[in-house]
């Protein structure tokens, strides 16, 4: 009973600081102008996710007016389809429209802030050997910010989106096949959320080693005038070499070989269920038109959930990347920039 529940800790905790490390993301780095395309572009998004996934909904109708040969009815129902099609795909155009205009405003936002940031800090916290915030962390703190919006604006909404829209309209079709989807989501978030537990606790210490080894680099690259000066090129890239080596060939372990023998189970049941819903509806005698829309939508949703494993590992590799230089940035200054030094004349000058 011990272990499991230490597993669920660790797995809460593991949770929670991704969760904290995205909400400080877009809380400190994300501008408030941003913020506010960011909003529209997700209404436009699932306002045109839900006029898209309405096709397959409607194609039931279509299908089972043509199997009984009711062709005015089959033609009304292709106009309908039409009419969707091209609100879904207008309002996926402003979606783009919003999002291009949030990621172009926030690069420069990202950019300011975190030299902000940086310079709130004081030179000891800054030149440190085990430094947390110099130039060359907030450097790659900066893209990997940049990368986790990406994740958010370009990759995760569109997958959540689709999956939303579709469970949706197969609650509409059949109540049995959205409560199986449930199951089948219940079952993802369930992998992903002890998925974190077990990758923080191989990644921390990879993290420390690509940490020192990028900082080792900087220098190095630094001082490139005095090693092309003393001639000892050839001896600093093997050093470089030689330190960079080791925490590839330990992550390459991890995403080569642990998570994909992990993260196969989890495809296996997400590529099976949608043929055992299939294989529930010829047994129960669905109608044509009810097969072909929730073969559809299934699938759909059966391929999203192949894709959001590649986010997860995309989105979990990154957020346990910045989390060290994350805490060193919010803990409190050693004084205080803004309290501002006053100087006053003194009663002795003439």
């Amino acid at each position: 009973m011990t272990k499991p529940h230490s597993l669920f800790a660790k797995a809460k905790e593991s949770t929670f600081e991704t969760y904290a490390g995205c909400a400080w993301v877009y809380n400190e780095l994300v501008s408030s102008y941003a913020k506010k395309q960011i909003l529209n572009a997700l209404l436009c998004l699932l306002t045109a996710t839900l006029a898209m996934m309405a096709v397959p909904y409607i194609m039931k109708y279509v299908i089972d007016a043509a199997s009984t040969g009711e062709t005015g009815q089959c033609l009304r129902y292709l106009v309908v389809i039409a009419v969707v099609s091209t609100i879904g795909t207008i309002f996926g155009s402003i979606h783009d429209h919003f999002r291009e205009r949030a990621w172009n405003r926030n690069f420069h936002t990202i950019h300011i802030r975190l030299v902000h940031k940086l310079y709130r800090r004081t030179l000891d916290e800054i030149v440190a050997e085990n430094s947390e915030v110099g130039a060359e962390q907030i450097e790659s703190l900066k893209d990997r910010v940049q990368n986790i919006l990406y994740f958010f604006l370009f990759e995760s909404s569109i997958v959540l989106a689709t999956i939303f829209g579709a469970t949706f309209f197969l609650f509409l079709i059949n109540v049995d096949v959205g409560a199986m989807i449930l199951l089948l989501t219940l079952f993802n978030v369930i992998w992903f959320f002890f998925f974190h537990a077990l990758l923080d606790e191989k990644m921390e210490s990879i993290d420390k080693k690509f940490r020192r080894a990028t900082r080792r680099l900087v220098e190095k690259i630094n001082l490139t005038t005095s090693v092309k000066a003393a001639g000892v090129e050839r001896k600093t890239e093997r050093q470089i070499a030689a330190e960079l080596i080791e925490p590839l060939e330990e992550d390459f372990k991890i995403w080569g070989y642990w998570f994909q023998l992990i993260d196969v189970w989890r495809r296996l049941v997400n590529t099976l269920a949608p043929v055992l819903i299939l294989m529930y509806g010829v047994t129960t005698n669905w109608s044509g038109g009810t097969l072909a829309a929730v073969s559809s939508l299934v699938f759909m949703i059966s391929r999203e959930y192949g894709f959001i494993g590649h986010l997860m590992r995309h989105l979990a590799s990154q957020v346990a990347r910045i989390k060290a230089t994350r805490k060193a940035l919010i803990n409190p200054p050693a004084f205080d920039y803004d309290a501002g030094i006053i100087y006053t004349r003194s009663t002795t000058c003439t």
